[in-house]
């Protein structure tokens, strides 16, 4: 990875039920080129609790605590300064919340990317989360410290599967206690064009990962992190919302459909052709036998089912071969769990592909609202260039090009904030709900 050209951008929005912001962010891009070798890239979410004045000011520490401290001790390494990071900032919440009784039993998620040379790694402790999206699939690379994931671990299920305990419940934190277990993961392999967001709850919770991996691969960073503020606040915005894009340099190797279903067919292939071995001499086997048996009775001639035996043994075996040879040869350069190293976890993958009926859902919705809100005076001055958009992402859905559709209506959605805030607040007529959440939902 190159030193400056990583392009990023944010949003922290209070929400559409909250009175105040307690969530906090950072992005700490190398100024130089010497400071990018030494400690890359550093960029962090923090969702705050502890009351108006608590939660806010326990996210504030934190995200200048981590990336202060995560420099000065860089020469230890990345993984042993991101530890100290995250724990000066919960000794330095934890201390300050004993000082002051409004900031009484203070804590804060906190989520740390550092990208460097050729690598990233993660300091996570809570449930925002860090994705990164590679082509068609969406990665978590953070594990969610809740009551509800780790009773899935414990049944060694999947999160979605655990229904009955409470799904918002912390277990870790930055600040109510003196020592705080972190993790820290990594190294994460870079390629060119990958693609990382960071969120608190806020977004995760209304927004799923199909919906976020379509809107930070295919969107610019800034324009990605508003669509997708947006949308969870159309869908009540009931928390504080922060989300953070940052994308690589570089194309991707697989960015297209086309490409992607090609190479995960060759994958496949890969997996398989490897157990046609076992078959094919087993096959050979039997056919040793048939032949042994043949001689023994002082036979010549081969019959059709010793032939046709062969002819299978052959083709097993040589395809076996083929595929175990493919697997060695690529044992570097194929599927992500193959490739990581033990510590640089993948804590759920879903695929994802851009769906044309979400994108005709979208712009069913913001048609919806523009009609809801055209006489709302906070509208007035943006509703000409709202229609221009629209009409766009209708004239591009006509023609199939749902890329381009869905770029069209995902710019005009921030925009239309005024209506939604007016619709669940009741002062305009509620504007029904057709954009269905897709995507995990814990």
């Amino acid at each position: 990875m190159e030193a400056y050209p990583v392009e990023f951008g944010h949003v922290s929005h209070t929400g559409m039920r909250r009175a105040n912001n307690q969530d906090n962010w950072a992005a700490v891009p190398a100024a130089t080129e010497t400071q990018f070798h030494n400690q890359g890239h550093v960029f962090l979410v923090a969702d705050g609790m502890g009351g108006h004045l608590g939660g806010e000011k326990a996210s504030e520490l934190a995200v200048q605590v981590v990336p202060l401290t995560y420099a000065k001790n860089i020469q230890q390494g990345p993984a042993v300064a991101l530890r100290m990071g995250l724990q000066e900032a919960n000794a330095t919440i934890n201390r300050r919340g004993n000082e002051a009784i409004h900031f009484y039993n203070m804590g804060t998620t906190c989520s740390v990317l550092a990208l460097r040379e050729d690598e990233a790694w993660v300091g996570h402790v809570g449930d925002s989360r860090i994705y990164r999206i590679r082509a068609k699939n969406i990665d978590q690379i953070t594990f969610d410290h809740s009551f509800l994931w780790e009773t899935a671990r414990l049944r060694k299920v999947a999160p979605e599967q655990v229904k009955d305990v409470m799904q918002n419940k912390i277990m870790r934190c930055l600040g109510p206690d003196q020592v705080v277990e972190v993790d820290i993961e990594g190294p994460h392999p870079l390629r060119p064009g990958d693609t990382f967001l960071l969120c608190s709850d806020g977004l995760s919770g209304p927004v799923g990962d199909v919906e976020i991996a379509q809107a930070a691969w295919l969107l610019p960073p800034k324009e990605a992190c508003a669509f997708l503020a947006s949308l969870a606040n159309l869908r009540g915005g009931p928390d504080n919302i922060t989300v953070q894009v940052v994308k690589l340099p570089g194309r991707p190797a697989q960015d297209s459909d086309q490409h992607a279903e090609g190479l995960g067919l060759f994958s496949n292939l890969k997996s398989i052709l490897p157990w046609l071995l076992a078959p094919g001499l087993a096959l050979a086997a039997m056919f040793v036998w048939q032949v042994w048996d043949l001689i023994s009775q002082g036979k010549k001639d081969l019959d059709g089912l010793k032939i046709a035996t062969l002819v299978g043994a052959t083709s097993l075996t040589i395809g076996g071969l083929v595929g175990l040879v493919l697997k060695l040869l690529s044992g570097k350069s194929g599927e992500e769990a193959a490739v990581e190293p033990a510590k640089a976890k993948i804590h759920r993958r879903e695929s994802w592909k851009l769906s044309p009926d979400f994108i005709q859902a979208l712009v069913s919705q913001a048609d919806a609202l523009v009609q809801a809100g055209k006489d709302l005076p906070a509208m007035q001055a943006t509703l000409p260039e709202i229609h221009k958009g629209l009409q766009s992402a209708k004239r591009f859905v006509t023609e199939s090009a749902w890329p381009e559709s869905f770029r069209a209506v995902a710019l005009i959605f921030p925009k239309l904030e005024p209506v939604i805030r007016a619709s669940l607040g009741k002062q305009i007529a509620p504007v029904p709900m057709v954009v269905p959440r897709t995507g995990q939902k814990t």
